[in-house]
């Protein structure tokens, strides 16, 4: 363990004898910073002034016990580390507090200062391994999120020039529907409404509508692709999650000169998932397909009732392609962060750490079978409620 310096972890002795303040002051305070209170309600006040990482207190005090002080102090600040020094005659108290996941330990009267000097030693290892532990996770969730953010920038960046080209296609119909307007408004027959061709309104009117809505919907996935990453489960068909994905990639795989296809089961059910991380999921996995598929290949999305689960059921979501599959030498450093088979700038290696973090958070299951020049084939396992 790492050098502590004990005083940076201040401690507070909450005892209703004055006398007994001052001995334990005049004994730890050259090891350590030290408060003292002669109530519990003087201690609360205390707390909320000053930072505290270890509270050790009497039992037995007027007004307010030890054991009740101790309540209120674990339900402000769970995180104080909290030591009672009692008599034998209270051992059914410490008994409860133990049990109550209250105390870190206690310590019978009289107390010797070699004893309460080691216990308070270990109280406070006992908080600085508590809060570096908890410093430590919360650095993993933020890289976490900042790999999730990543891989999204990555899969969007090899996504950019085929929406753009998606984008571009309707906007030349409008542009070339606006053009020719001007020159049709001076053909309209002001005097006879039965030669207007309506024909050509119609047709282009609708085309427009059309090709506009199908850009706000690219615009709109693309978006919620690349927003937060906080979870929000629903109820949902992985079918639609296909259909969106599939319209995302199609371009990129006929610049590729691969054919998507997908088939899905007959009535199958809806599953919990939240909807834009699973999106995200299979953008990755069709990304990866698209990338080992060689011209003419063909990538199957297949969804359908499985086997596995606490009900015995699952609804899975399989991605198989014909490509050039994954050797043995990379297949067990398949969900390592970073690890990319792809050249530089085409992917940052995170699609498929992300995948399976996003389905343990589903409670569901990523499993790859692949063999090298044959293909590979994702099967992503969904427990039905």
């Amino acid at each position: 363990m790492a050098q502590i310096d004990f005083r940076k972890y201040p401690i507070l002795f909450v005892d209703d004898e004055e006398e007994n303040l001052d001995i334990f002051a005049i004994n730890f305070q050259d090891d350590f910073t030290i408060h003292t209170a002669k109530s519990g309600p003087e201690g609360l006040k205390l707390l909320e002034k000053e930072f505290v990482a270890l509270v050790i207190s009497d039992q037995r005090m007027p007004g307010m016990t030890g054991m009740e002080f101790f309540q209120e102090v674990h339900k402000r600040y769970p995180e104080i580390v909290l030591l009672l020094v009692t008599a034998y005659s209270d051992l059914d108290i410490l008994a409860d507090g133990v049990n109550a996941g209250l105390l870190y330990t206690y310590l019978l009267k009289p107390w010797e200062i070699q004893d309460l000097h080691m216990v308070l030693t270990r109280g406070i290892e006992h908080y600085h391994l508590v809060a570096e532990r908890d410093r430590l996770h919360r650095e993993q969730i933020e890289t976490l999120k900042k790999m999730a953010r990543a891989n999204k920038l990555s899969a969007l960046g090899t996504l950019a020039a085929g929406i753009a080209h998606e984008i571009r296609n309707p906007l030349v119909s409008i542009q070339t529907f606006l053009e020719m307007v001007p020159q049709k408004i001076k053909e309209l027959p002001l005097t006879d409404p039965e030669k207007i061709d309506r024909d050509f309104w119609e047709r282009f009117r609708t085309l427009s509508f059309e090709e506009i809505l199908r850009i706000r919907r690219l615009i709109s996935e693309l978006v919620n692709l690349a927003g937060p990453t906080m979870s929000t489960f629903s109820e949902a068909h992985l079918s639609e999650v296909i259909r969106s994905m599939i319209d995302l990639t199609q371009k990129e795989a006929e610049k590729r000169g691969v054919t998507l296809k997908s088939r899905e089961e007959e009535d199958l059910p809806p599953v919990r998932i939240d909807v834009q991380k699973i999106k995200q999921v299979l953008l990755n996995l069709l990304l990866n397909a698209l990338q080992a598929t060689p011209e003419g290949g063909v990538i199957e999305i297949v969804t359908r009732i499985g086997s596995g689960g606490k009900t015995g059921r699952v609804v899975q979501l399989l991605v198989r392609d014909n490509g050039a599959g994954i050797s043995e030498e990379n297949y067990e450093r398949l969900f390592d962060p970073f690890f990319t088979t792809r050249s530089p700038g085409e992917g940052v290696g995170l699609g498929l750490t992300i995948c399976h973090q996003v389905m343990e958070e589903h409670g569901g299951e990523v499993e790859i079978t692949s063999r090298e020049g044959e293909g590979t084939e994702v099967i992503l396992s969904f427990a039905l409620s």
